[in-house]
């Protein structure tokens, strides 16, 4: 490395190659790569402030996972405002409690009033009225009941009476945040062992194990070239290669489950 001549040449490339090749970050719940975002042409929006208030309410007054559903007439040219303060947007084509349950949607944001069973209003702020869907249990059930649920970007863990948990995701018919991917229709399976299940998203841990090489690779041109002692670069290669077949290792375990 101390031998290239144009050496920012190669230091620029790494670092390019290194944001353009970092898929995991989330954007409103869709994966973008940093590159992408560096890019993004960004645009002034405003929002109304009642929309502040209604997720705050959402917030303090909920601690279970849930979807919310939003009318096409709200989501239409407004979905990265509205999904970006609101967790888990779901796009309704209707009103029906029993369609909003089966969904796992607890909550209703909308600007016009609704006249339906089981549909009750809890908060008005502004425009936005929030109608709570009375009959929602959970989003996740087994053949005997509905499962309590636990759900963050990297892992689900459902408990409760059952050999498989049914958990609902309504992504397929609107926007939403996490898992998106369906193996059963409408539901993702989870195998369910002692009353426990869990599935986990190893994707970002690995993009994680792979930035830290781009970040050592860095590191060790830098120095190579500000340093001319061969002994310390070919340590700093050392611990490069450790760090590599460190996470070829992780890879395999991730094959093996």
């Amino acid at each position: 490395m101390i031998f290239i001549k144009d050496w920012k040449v190669v230091l620029l490339g790494i670092i390019l190659l290194s944001i353009s090749n970092y898929p995991s970050i989330y954007d409103g719940g869709m994966q973008n790569t940093a590159y992408s975002i560096i890019t993004f042409n960004a645009k002034n929006h405003s929002v109304p402030n009642g929309l502040f208030e209604v997720e705050n309410f959402i917030y303090n007054h909920s601690k279970q996972f849930f979807y919310i559903g939003i009318p096409p007439y709200l989501i239409l040219g407004k979905t990265p405002l509205y999904s970006d303060l609101l967790p888990n947007v779901v796009e309704i084509s209707n009103f029906s409690s029993t369609y909003l349950a089966s969904y796992g949607i607890k909550y209703v944001v909308t600007t016009e009033k609704i006249n339906q069973a089981n549909l009750t209003l809890v908060y008005t702020s502004g425009q936005f009225m929030v109608y709570n869907v009375d009959n929602f249990k959970s989003v996740a059930h087994s053949n005997d009941s509905y499962l309590n649920v636990s759900v963050t970007p990297y892992k689900i863990i459902v408990k409760g009476n059952g050999s498989e948990a049914y958990f609902i995701n309504p992504s397929i018919n609107g926007p939403s945040g996490l898992w998106n991917t369906t193996r059963n229709g409408l539901y993702l399976v989870i195998p369910m062992k002692n009353g426990i299940g869990i599935i986990t998203n190893l994707e970002p841990k690995l993009n994680a194990e792979l930035m830290n090489i781009d970040y050592i690779a860095i590191f060790i041109v830098v120095l190579g070239i500000i340093i001319s002692k061969k002994s310390i670069t070919n340590k700093l290669t050392r611990l490069f290669q450790i760090k590599v077949n460190k996470t070829i290792r992780f890879l395999r375990k991730v094959e093996k489950r």
